[in-house]
């Protein structure tokens, strides 16, 4: 089990790559905290996987756009499991239209759940892992609209986009100050969220997007649960700013690496800039002990 014992909190978990993540989790071994507002359906999602075990979910009711109730949450969560190793940001909404339709009330609702609740989620986490020994990480979900765009669903892409390069600014600030690993996953596959967007499609348009598609290999829903419990185990322990595509089979995984004496430091590279993997990597690498490799 690569996740024995493991302290984690998953938003977002009642449906869709939430619900398959809480499962993977829970498969591997770990304490799982999962937080939804579809109280109803997220504590079926817990039955299911404490029924698969081995490891244990419990179902918290959290508004992820409601700053104070995330902390509130955030910490009960915390103290019921002895403490948090692990955040996945799942949760997430989008509201389809026209872009030239959208509406003030429009944004507000987009981006305060998609935007706003994802800084929420990683500040309450931020907060609580700062205080522990030893190394925090967080997953945040994006996705591949926010490369790539989505008509009649601009203000998701656009949250998403955002929240891609939230997740690399906070990855070089909260290595450094808290040892904290901050990673990116963009997926594309069917989820609930997918099939309303293709309900909602014209029928040339819903053509049109489905032959675009078939030109892509996406992940299938086991693959994205193999990444997402991967990034959270001890074998992706050098891994941090990387931004995980899965609208391909492979997914891309960018790293470049500084070797600083035996105690490695280890510096990741996705768009030219240098993210030092964790405090003390940085330490050693000020001390002059370590030498930078660019290529």
């Amino acid at each position: 089990m690569q996740l024995e014992g493991k302290r984690i909190i998953v938003t977002g978990g009642a449906s869709g790559i939430g619900a398959g993540t809480v499962k993977a989790y829970v498969r591997e071994g770990a304490l799982v905290a999962v937080l939804d507002i579809a109280d109803e359906r997220g504590q079926e999602i817990v039955r299911e996987a404490n029924e698969a075990g081995p490891g244990k979910a419990t179902y918290y009711h959290c508004n992820i756009g409601n700053a104070e109730e995330v902390f509130s949450v955030f910490d009960q969560a915390a103290k019921e499991m002895g403490g948090l190793d692990v955040l996945a940001h799942v949760a997430g909404i989008e509201s389809l239209k026209p872009a030239e339709n959208y509406t003030p009330e429009d944004m507000d609702f987009v981006w305060g759940i998609n935007i706003n609740g994802t800084i929420y989620a990683n500040q309450a986490a931020c907060k609580i892992m700062k205080t522990q020994e030893g190394e925090g990480a967080i997953i945040n979900f994006s996705s591949d609209v926010a490369l790539a765009g989505q008509p009649n669903g601009a203000l998701y892409a656009a949250a998403k986009g955002a929240v891609l390069s939230w997740t690399r600014s906070i990855a070089n600030e909260w290595a450094i100050k808290y040892d904290i690993r901050s990673n990116c996953v963009n997926p594309t596959m069917k989820t609930p969220m997918y099939q309303e967007y293709l309900d909602h499609l014209e029928e040339e348009e819903r053509a049109k997007f489905l032959a675009a598609e078939k030109m892509k290999v996406p992940m299938r829903g086991k693959w994205v649960m193999l990444t997402v419990t991967w990034l959270q185990s001890w074998f992706s322990w050098h891994l941090m700013l990387q931004v995980t595509s899965t609208d391909r089979l492979l997914p891309l995984m960018v790293a470049v690496i500084c070797f600083a004496d035996k105690n490695n430091s280890h510096l990741f590279n996705t768009d030219g800039s240098y993210s030092i993997r964790r405090k003390a990597d940085a330490e050693v690498c000020n001390k002059g002990t370590g030498k930078l490799y660019s290529k």
